[in-house]
């Protein structure tokens, strides 16, 4: 499956079309080239949409989409290097000294020399394409007929509202059947057991979503202590599997339980599940070995001991019979395709906006009906492209999608991709069909964040804002909504926040960042998959076959095996992580070999691999803008060559607690937009962090020694989400007075764009920086956790945006600042924790209730 292709030609048009891509070709001299090479990819580009609906029936043309692709990659190779020489000139012109630029004269790098290099290539690309475009005319390939290679095209929006209505249709009865035998007490042949409940059925049927409903009921959760929720997959680990449990929840999610032995595992699991009555969900289990199985509930029941076992219970889903009957304790629930009544209420409840609308297009509706017949009663095909044609208002649309060859495709025995899935992703705008393959470099299960998922369609390029006001980041936002409202991801809804016992609003740290967690049904990723058509691989063992023209690269497997692999190191743009730990007798050796094998790299994530010291390879890559080494927990030292990435965009340092030491020569990345750390440092103010006039974000976690943040903070304008968590020496906030001496720096005060900003677990902390007065009109979000703050800023009622304020252990403070009746925008305002200023504001009868009387959100509590 091939359609990718035009995903990658809009983006290398978006990239060519941005005014900032036209100075960079003008100051390298290449305009006339590059604007040659432009005609020539949108002559192709309208020639896209029928090749790629005729693909399927006619292999020469999948074959002329496959050789076109690859040239296309190679165009953006080229465009990414030149850009990546400006960058390299940028940042010698501000940072570099009289040596560095020498060495840069003599090198590749002089303009001249790097000029009839460029020219060279964009010209043996051109023709490339070029030759490649006649061949369309004894393809027969039709031009399109409407605009759909423009840059950032999007689907035409028809809803008003947030979110869309509820999808939830039928398994009613399925549903009760499930809550009677998690209520119900066990027959005597199976005390000595955990019950457990299977659900098995065809992919795309509504498993997941019967046991989500099961798991949501309130009955449920008042007759459980606990309930948890692990997706399973193919990969049937029983440590993975009990990391999961026992990390679900607790603060050490996400910090490499995975790493622990087996018998610390069995000991966390023993003090989270004994004496508790708990139902545990294992969705999409593939294991058919019974031992394994075995194992794990061997484990299970060992820890929950024998008087309390009769009291839980284990939900598993699963597309095998032999699955379910390994595992099964009761009869299975074997569900059925929807009937047909119930297949109609679902698509139109997707399909249209409000409720009755369907009788009021009588000729949508009956085309509606034809679509629904073609799903054959899967609910998953019907959910995808109701939401697809939710967009649609044109009549010859859904008669597009109803009459489309893709429902004819023959499917091969280990293709189990629903037709309609091929055609809701078809009917994508090209920017968002490459968002969305880039999904595959996750592995099957993994919870997406937009905070982690943006990063790396930037660092791939897909993410290129026609307007020039416009960030990435927010183009980045707005395509993972528009995927979202689409169904191709679902949020994950089944784990509660630990503030949602005592709130009445969701809340959450990382929501300030805005982290939420979602995930893709297992079909739909396959469906990504297959869009890279081969470009993404998943290497497991050092068995695993790894095609040349791979350039996509995950692992899970221990990293002294990969250095077997023989792979063509030009090709490969991403190196990823996923599951693997490993020690540093195997991960050095590994770290080295990617230093020699990969020079193309834009995303090398490298997190959780046990390693002290990098080697000093960075230098070697220049393309790299993503680089994550979160919870690599040895290392004590990044290389110094790590400053001459200066086209990195995003780096990650969250979880390195050994950390002790950072690059003095950090400004060089002048590029760089996302930055979180942990280290053992007591001052950030040798950063120089000023330089980072990109940076969105910024996040600094458990950096236990800390002490002074830097004023300099106030010279990133272009910062929008700021949150300081666990620094708890952190005593005060570096100000601008201190630093009058300094320069000029800080003679013109500069507003800043801070929208979220979030300090917590930093209880020597009095006062917040008065550089925080500078995004009065531009904060949304404040959250203030674990301080000693004895006031707030009396400038805060004129923050004008101000939209919701969480106060949480602050025993200190005593009342809000005067005149917070001004502040009209605040709608949500949550304290907790704080006794003194409780009394003040307690509803309704508090002395100064008054003062917060307007807002429509308010929550106050003692503890």
């Amino acid at each position: 499956m091939s359609e990718i292709v035009s995903g990658v030609a809009s983006a290398l048009l978006a990239n060519l079309t941005t005014k900032a891509y036209h100075k960079i070709v003008w100051v390298c001299g290449l305009k006339r080239e590059v604007e040659r090479l432009k005609k020539s990819v949108k002559l192709v580009s309208a020639f896209l949409s029928d090749a790629e609906n005729k693909q399927f029936k006619d292999q020469s043309i999948a074959l002329w989409l496959k050789e076109l692709k690859h040239a296309l990659y190679d165009a953006v190779d080229i465009l990414d290097e030149i850009e990546c020489q400006e960058n390299i000139s940028k940042a010698m012109k501000i940072h570099g000294g009289v040596s560095q630029k020498v060495c840069q004269f003599f090198s590749a790098s002089n303009p001249l020399v790097f000029h009839v290099n460029m020219a060279h290539k964009i010209k043996e690309i051109r023709e490339k394409i070029d030759e490649i475009a006649r061949e369309r005319n004894n393809l027969g390939l039709i031009q399109n007929s409407t605009n759909d290679m423009a840059p950032n095209k999007m689907l035409s929006w028809r809803e008003t509202h947030s979110s869309l209505p509820s999808r939830i249709t039928g398994r009613d009865e399925e549903k009760e059947l499930i809550i009677s035998l998690l209520m119900s007490e066990p027959s005597q042949s199976q005390s000595k057991n955990v019950t457990v409940i299977p659900i098995v059925a065809m992919g795309g049927c509504g498993k997941t979503t019967l046991a989500q409903f099961v798991f949501n009921d309130s009955r449920i959760a008042d007759h459980y202590d606990l309930k948890l929720w692990v997706h399973v997959s193919q990969d049937f680990d029983v440590k993975r599997i009990i990391s999961k449990i026992v990390t679900q929840e607790d603060d050490t999610k996400g910090r490499g339980g995975e790493g622990m032995t087996l018998e610390r595992l069995k000991t966390l699991l023993h003090e989270k599940l004994y004496d508790k009555k708990f139902l545990l969900v294992l969705d999409d289990m593939w294991n058919e070995n019974a031992k394994r199985w075995h194992d794990l509930r061997d484990l299970l029941l060992d820890t929950i001991g024998e008087r309390n076992k009769n009291d839980c219970k284990i939900i598993v889903t699963t597309r095998s019979d032999r699955v379910a009957d390994i595992v099964k304790t009761v009869t299975k629930i074997k569900l059925q395709v929807l009937p047909e009544e119930e297949c109609l209420q679902l698509f139109f409840k997707c399909a249209f906006q409000e409720e009755g609308e369907a009788n009021q297009r009588p000729r949508l509706q009956e085309i509606g009906k034809e679509i629904v017949a073609k799903c054959k009663g899967l609910p998953l095909a019907i959910v995808t492209l109701g939401c697809i044609l939710r967009s649609q208002e044109d009549e010859n649309e859904w008669k597009r999608i109803r009459d489309s060859e893709i429902w004819e495709i023959d499917h091969q025995k280990d293709d189990e991709i629903l037709p309609a899935l091929r055609l809701s992703y078809s009917q994508l705008p090209s920017p968002l069909k490459q968002c969305f393959s880039y999904c595959a470099l996750f592995p099957k299960g993994h919870e997406y964040m937009p905070i982690e998922l943006i990063p790396i369609w930037m660092a791939h390029g897909v993410l290129r804002p026609t307007n020039e006001n416009e960030d990435p980041e927010c183009l980045g936002e707005l395509h993972f909504r528009q995927l979202i409202s689409l169904s191709f991801f679902q949020f994950v809804d089944q784990f509660r926040s630990p503030f949602e016992d005592e709130l009445p609003f969701d809340y959450d740290v990382g929501k300030v960042l805005g982290i939420g967690s979602y995930i893709m049904h297992d079909l739909i990723h396959d469906l990504a998959m297959s869009t890279m058509h081969g470009e993404t691989t998943v290497i497991s063992s050092a068995s695993t076959h790894v095609n040349e023209k791979v350039r996509h690269i995950s692992i899970s497997t221990n990293p002294d095996q990969l250095p077997l692999l023989a792979l063509k190191k030009n090709k490969v743009q991403s190196f990823v992580n996923w599951h693997t730990q490993g020690d540093i007798t195997t991960t050095e050796p590994f770290v080295k070999w990617i230093s020699k094998e990969f020079k193309y790299l834009r995303v090398l994530d490298l997190q959780n691999l046990a390693f002290q010291f990098l080697p000093d390879f960075f230098d070697k890559m220049k393309h790299l803008r993503y680089l994550n080494l979160s919870c690599c927990s040895q290392l004590k030292k990044l290389p110094k060559s790590i400053s001459k990435l200066y086209n990195l965009q995003t780096l990650i340092l969250q979880g390195c607690v050994a950390l002790e030491e950072l690059p003095k020569n950090l400004r060089n990345l002048i590029n760089l937009r996302f930055f979180m750390i942990t280290a053992q440092i007591t001052n950030l103010c040798f950063v120089d962090i000023r330089f980072f006039s990109y940076l969105q974000i910024l996040t600094i976690f458990s950096c236990h020694n800390l002490e002074v943040m830097p004023c300099d903070l106030s010279h990133l304008v272009s910062l929008k989400k700021l949150v300081i968590m666990g620094c708890e020496k952190l005593v005060r906030f570096e100000d601008e007075v201190e630093n009058e001496g300094r320069g000029k720096q800080n003679e013109v005060a500069k507003e800043m764009n801070l929208q979220r900003f979030a300090i917590a677990g930093s209880p020597k902390l009095i006062n917040l920086p008065n550089w925080l007065q500078r995004s009065a009109k531009t904060l949304q979000q404040i959250c203030i956790w674990d301080t000693s703050l004895t006031a707030l800023p009396e400038w805060l009622p004129n923050a004008t945006s101000l939209n919701s304020l969480y106060i949480l252990d602050c025993e200190e403070l005593l009342s809000l600042p005067e005149n917070m009746d001004h502040c009209r925008s605040l709608q949500t305002l949550g304290i907790i924790g704080c006794p003194d200023l409780s009394k003040r504001y307690k509803g309704g009868v508090g002395p100064e209730w008054s003062k917060i009387a307007h807002v429509p959100n308010v929550y106050v509590s003692f503890c």
